[in-house]
């Protein structure tokens, strides 16, 4: 049992480095925010693009806002291959579900999602967009290379 215990630390003090240092990603859109660092589990920060096994994939985005954001915070996920962008993820409020609403200004937090990849997104490399809004105005935007 104490064995059990030491290896689920180990593993999520793993994580948790793999959140603070993040792997690469750009700015596509952030509005009066900072991105801190994305994560993709599985993938370090060497992991240009960041391979994907499963159909599965669990991300983390830590960042900060300069203003606060007391409505529903909308999440939108896509993938983008070939120069076309396609939507793979829609959750209309993630409140108080993946992230501690209101988000209050100059606090860190750290936007976790665990979704399923269609199967129609097509093998190889492509990228991940991810956004975050409130009332039509983007708050945080990022992308990611990623390869299934």
């Amino acid at each position: 049992m104490l064995i059990y215990k030491i290896l689920l630390s180990l593993q999520y003090v793993a994580a948790l480095i793999t959140i603070i240092n993040g792997i690469p990603f750009e700015d596509c859109g952030s509005n009066d925010c900072s991105v801190n660092s994305v994560s993709v589990e599985n993938c370090s920060p060497n992991d240009v693009p960041c391979y994907v096994k499963s159909n599965s994939l669990s991300f983390y985005i830590n960042f900060t806002t300069n203003y606060g954001i007391y409505n529903s915070v909308t999440a939108v996920g896509s993938a983008r291959k070939w120069g076309l962008k396609k939507q793979i993820f829609l959750k209309e409020d993630i409140c108080n579900d993946s992230i501690i609403c209101p988000i209050q200004p100059s606090v860190n937090y750290i936007y976790a999602e665990h979704i399923e990849i269609p199967d129609w997104v097509p093998k190889g490399k492509a990228s991940i967009e991810w956004s975050l809004s409130s009332g039509g105005i983007s708050i945080l935007c990022v992308e990611v290379a990623m390869a299934k």
